[in-house]
């Protein structure tokens, strides 16, 4: 019997020392590991920055472009068109050749639901390699958005082309603050644009705080989309119109035709360009143009269109075609008998994705330029071979 207790005092007494011991462990709680999340309500590719109610989507390109270009000889010189300096048809020298270029883009697009809206941005570095010409890396496109309130830079209102790559409906890249009301399908953006981006002011008292204008309106009916773009250019007292139509054709074809009207020089219609379709006229300030590096020269009107049918899932062909009266109507800046020309283009592309991320385009244009009289002046074949990988 004393064993017998002896035994069960010793056992209780061991149980009670381990319930003491295990009591005194101490185990450490996990750290807790935040991970990634999917964004959805932003969209596809968003997810939230670890630690914030933000939500970020990176994305871009890698490009390789070859330019083709053909000129063809034996086109009639045309007497005063253009002053010196201006090599838009060098009549009689033929020119053959090609330019390669390398082009890396990156982009940041960020989205938070706000009290007072969706508040987004977006940032755009891209950079160009011609080797032995230029290699340059910039800023393309930045803008912050609060409920349709944008401001940066980036295109303009104006901006707005067709399916191909022959087109040439005009827009500028500027610093602007700009609306967007939006109601289902229908949408109308005003946009106050930099009046000073690009442009070397000359005339007394500028620059001023009148800013250029452009606007535009958008409405989806279903099988198609229909557009209405404007612009003031504040410098030279001048304004365009553009309108665009796009529709689908049965289940593979998209066409869209676009037209527009300008009263003169805009900020909007200009450029550089290899043809004289956004040819800038480099002449001597004059004291009616407020550019101190010559006049936006861009045709009086203009009507183009193109189609486009995806042929199977990795396979589509557009062509296009086009027509620019009255090109050089800035015959008041510029001294000659003759400024006045049209052209005509045709074109066509193919795009091919190789994979998934990885496309190829191909694309040729023929231009052809007609002075007033009709006479035929130098011609021009131009293209490409892009190869892409989107990410």
């Amino acid at each position: 019997m004393k064993i017998r207790s002896l035994l069960l005092g010793s056992a209780a007494a061991m149980t009670a020392v381990t319930t003491a011991n295990a009591a005194d462990v101490f185990i450490p709680e996990p750290e807790v590991v935040e991970y990634v999340r999917v964004c959805d309500a932003a969209g596809e590719g968003y997810f939230y920055i670890p630690g914030s109610e933000t939500c970020l989507k990176i994305g871009g390109y890698v490009r390789y472009q070859i330019d083709v270009e053909t000129r063809y000889a034996g086109g009639v010189a045309v007497a005063g068109a253009f002053p010196p300096g201006v090599a838009v048809f060098q009549n009689g020298a033929a020119r053959t050749g090609w330019t390669k270029n390398t082009r890396g883009q990156l982009t940041f697009e960020t989205w938070t639901d706000s009290d007072l809206g969706a508040l987004t941005s977006y940032i755009a570095l891209q950079g160009n390699s011609n080797p032995g010409v230029t290699r340059t890396v910039a800023l393309d496109a930045a803008w912050l958005d609060l409920a349709g309130l944008r401001m940066g830079v980036n295109d303009n209102a104006f901006d707005g082309g067709i399916v191909g790559e022959s087109d040439s409906l005009g827009g500028a890249k500027v610093n602007f603050i700009s609306y967007t009301f939006t109601n289902g399908p229908f949408s109308a953006t005003l946009s106050l644009d930099d009046d000073n981006a690009a442009d070397s002011i000359v005339a007394p008292g500028l620059p001023d705080f009148v800013p250029h204008v452009s606007a535009n309106a958008m409405y989806d009916f279903g099988l198609g989309e229909a557009a209405l773009f404007a612009a003031y250019d504040n410098l030279t007292d001048e304004w365009a119109v553009k309108g665009r139509v796009g529709v689908d054709v049965g289940e593979a074809g998209r066409l869209e035709v676009a037209a527009y009207y300008t009263s003169g020089a805009t900020y909007v219609l200009s450029g550089t360009s290899t043809f004289g379709v956004k040819e800038g006229i480099v002449a001597p300030p004059l004291a009616a143009s407020a550019y101190a590096t010559g006049v936006p020269l861009w045709s009086e009107w203009s009507v183009q269109a193109g189609y486009q049918h995806q042929v199977t899932d990795a396979l589509a062909l557009t062509g296009n075609v086009g027509y620019w009266d009255n090109l050089g109507h800035a015959d008041n800046f510029i001294v000659g008998p003759n400024n006045n020309y049209d052209i005509w283009n045709v074109g066509a592309v193919l795009d091919y994705e190789i994979t998934e991320g990885f496309d190829v385009k191909l694309a040729i244009t023929h231009w052809m330029p007609l002075a007033d009289a009709g006479t035929v002046l130098e011609s021009k074949t131009t293209g490409f071979a892009r190869f892409q990988r989107s990410f």
